[in-house]
């Protein structure tokens, strides 16, 4: 790795394959990604796997060794074999209805996009987790962008520092809905 001032271009292309092997070793994808790629300022190719390390970072705790008191969502019959097989989205899914059952609540998440879109499932599982600063005041908002307004301040409360904007929830931005829920599971599952 070169870390002088002023790098020459074998220097640059030599950090710039540093990087992409790093990135490699940590489960990134990438397949079809060249220091040429980075130099010349792909946007999708760069996007993308500032994506994949984002997410593995966010989803990196989201597992039974991390948080054992994840066992509380086997479903009947299931055996902790079965829940480690779960990618960390999945388990992420599977612990929103948890929350949304523990509350009595009749819906049921299975994406990250239009399933959340209406701040309805946050709003829910916010309460869950902290009902003392997470109130319900939400449900009763006309508006899906004060809904969602709302339940960014109220994820703050749990020390969330959010890059997810009003507009993703209401547009069902999957990628950034996938790392709210993240933050919020790494802030305060509320499982214990």
């Amino acid at each position: 790795l070169n870390v002088q001032a002023k790098l020459n271009v074998y220097q640059v292309n030599e950090n710039l394959n540093v990087a992409i092997n790093a990135a490699k070793a940590i489960g990134c994808k990438v397949v079809n990604v060249h220091n040429e790629d980075i130099m010349d300022g792909r946007e999708h190719i760069v996007l993308g796997l500032v994506w994949q390390i984002v997410r593995i970072q966010l989803l990196s705790q989201i597992n039974l060794k991390s948080h054992p008191e994840l066992v509380r969502l086997l479903e009947p019959g299931e055996e902790l074999a079965d829940l480690l097989k779960l990618p960390p989205d999945q388990i992420l899914l599977r612990w929103l209805n948890f929350h949304l059952k523990q509350a009595g609540d009749a819906r049921r998440v299975r994406n990250f996009g239009e399933d959340l879109r209406d701040s309805h499932v946050y709003t829910v599982v916010l309460n869950q987790i902290q009902p003392k600063t997470c109130d319900l005041a939400a449900l009763s908002l006309p508006d899906q962008m004060e809904r969602a307004t709302r339940v960014i301040a109220n994820a703050a409360t749990l020390g969330v520092e959010s890059i997810i904007k009003p507009q993703n929830i209401v547009d069902a931005n999957q990628k950034l809905n996938l790392a709210f829920c993240a933050q919020i599971f790494n802030a305060n599952p509320g499982l214990v």
